[in-house]
């Protein structure tokens, strides 16, 4: 692994520690209540979907194994426990750990096949909009975490 990939798996790791740290602040209680602003979600579903994107932009586009992602589903059945999102945001660093380290900086420059005719990009701008996305979502959990602290003051 280089410097490069090193690089990103650390931001990704990062990413996943703030993920993990909000889902346990929040209980199993916490995890599955929604903000009463309109168009939140409780943080069962940003987990959920934070994970689901990366296995589809990371470990799918940049790794070679089939994400066989249900975006709907991420919406409607997420896990709802503490453990059980933990499982789930450990089974993206792993997945997404195996899919980066297989890369260096030379080889994320091949172009990505990601079956989405509007992206035309290379695997390191999959792992960057993982980021992106993902660093985007963990703002929302650890608001949504303030959000359940606060309420009732």
């Amino acid at each position: 692994m280089d410097v490069e990939t090193q690089g990103l798996l650390a931001e990704l790791s990062n990413i996943h520690q703030r993920t993990k740290a909000a889902v346990e602040k929040l209980g199993d209680d916490g995890v599955n209540w929604q903000p009463s602003a309109p168009g939140t979600n409780p943080a069962s579903v940003i987990v959920s979907h934070m994970c689901g994107s990366e296995a589809a932009w990371v470990g799918e586009y940049v790794g070679g194994v089939p994400a066989h992602r249900d975006r709907a589903a991420e919406f409607q059945s997420p896990q709802k426990t503490v453990k059980g999102l933990t499982v789930v945001v450990d089974r993206a660093q792993a997945s997404s750990q195996t899919a980066i380290s297989k890369h260096t900086s030379v080889s994320l420059n091949k172009l990505a096949a990601t079956g989405r005719p509007e992206f035309k990009g290379t695997l390191r701008d999959c792992v960057l909009h993982a980021l992106t996305h993902e660093s985007e979502h963990v703002g929302h959990l650890e608001l949504t975490l303030q959000l359940w602290q606060a309420r009732g003051k």
